[in-house]
């Protein structure tokens, strides 16, 4: 007997789940480093919680994947999403990686695969994340120096509660429908083609070039003499920029297609870094970090969609989540190795030269990789 259709999650649902999740996600990521740094953790250190919570990044998202396609997305991101009730600071930070890192590709899955949604509607839908983001930054920026650094950790933890509470509300809702019961880890059709593999690590190159932005770039600044309000506006203003590229991504994608989108993204990281080296301390570095919105926007929006047209629908989350753990976590453990004893023995501004020259590398190899053809929408 045929189950009847279940309906999708609205786009409005999604929306909202973006918002929350990246709310916590503005709190943690700029401001977390930079608690720890208050609280007299030397680069070493940072940069080894850091690398600990990208293991983690690495090795949880495929299995979240798997369980997500096998037993429906929305159940998977609710369970993850109650695990960071755990309390502490670098404990509690991991515990929150542990949480954080399955939720992103997954709401990407169920944004790339809804019928109202697809690839080209991926952009407006996510840019709410982004909004969520800067509100978080811009909210806390001027606050950050000020308050004191182990609060930091339990904002966090009221976002991810009101996270839990939402999904635990929209779980409410059934699930969508999962793959047969025979579905099977989708190591062939995700490992077996050589360009997905190039692709990948040519993802986590990129990725490991902005490592020194995400984990330093609040303490340069801070050493610098940017002010807490300086430092929050550079990063709501690159995420501002992001909110533009992800809202035009269909347009962008019609236009230039996945791979061209990747060429300027990619050589925008050449200039934001250089940059970010070259003009250290004043206004004109917390500036630069408008090209946020074309390092990760449009390089994001581009590689979920080159990642959806790699695997059939009913392994988008398995695609996501393996993308994820290989830009972000594999990508990430290598940033975060090289970065911290070159923050600690160089100094910031030779961080962000070599994260310049760095990016150079995958720039030339996205030039020559083929770009997968689109999936046809049943």
């Amino acid at each position: 007997m045929t189950a009847a259709p279940v309906p999708p999650l609205s786009r409005g649902r999604i929306a909202a789940l973006y918002v929350l999740y990246f709310i916590s996600h503005g709190i943690a990521v700029p401001y977390l480093p930079l608690a720890m740094r208050r609280i007299g953790m030397s680069g070493d250190a940072i940069g080894a919680t850091m690398a600990a919570s990208l293991v983690l990044s690495l090795l949880t998202p495929p299995l979240w994947g798997y369980v997500a396609d096998r037993f429906g997305l929305r159940r998977a991101a609710m369970t993850a999403a109650v695990l960071p009730g755990i309390e502490g600071f670098v404990a509690g930070f991991l515990v929150f990686v542990l949480a954080r890192t399955p939720i992103g590709p997954l709401l990407d899955a169920l944004a790339v695969s809804h019928p109202q949604i697809g690839p080209s509607g991926y952009g407006r839908v996510r840019r709410w994340g982004s909004v969520g983001f800067i509100l978080a930054v811009a909210s806390l920026g001027p606050f950050v120096l000020t308050m004191p650094p182990r609060s930091i950790p339990g904002l966090v933890a009221a976002c991810w509660l009101v996270m839990a509470l939402a999904l635990l509300a929209l779980d409410k809702a059934p699930d969508g429908a999962a793959p047969p019961p025979t579905a099977s880890l989708p190591f062939a059709q995700l490992y077996g083609n050589h360009s997905t593999w190039l692709f990948l690590l040519i993802s986590a190159l990129h990725a490991a070039c902005g490592i020194p932005f995400e984990t330093y770039f609040s303490a340069y600044a801070s050493d610098a003499g940017l002010s807490g309000g300086w430092i929050g506006g550079a990063w709501a203003a690159g995420v501002g920029l992001e909110v533009v590229v992800l809202s035009h991504m269909g347009w962008l994608l019609d236009t230039l297609g996945p791979r061209r989108i990747l060429l300027v993204a990619y050589g925008a990281g050449v200039l934001r870094w250089g940059l970010t080296a070259l003009l250290p301390g004043g206004p004109a570095m917390a500036l630069a970090q408008v090209l946020h919105g074309l390092t990760f926007g449009a390089c994001l929006g581009a590689s979920v969609v080159w990642m959806s047209r790699v695997v059939p629908e009913s392994l988008s989350g398995s695609a996501q989540s393996v993308f994820a753990a290989v830009a972000w976590g594999l990508g990430g453990i290598l940033g975060q190795l090289v970065s911290g004893p070159a923050m600690d023995r160089l100094g910031g501004q030779a961080l962000f030269a070599f994260a310049a020259a760095a990016e150079l590398v995958p720039l030339a190899a996205i030039a020559i990789l083929p770009e997968p053809p689109p999936r046809a929408r049943s």
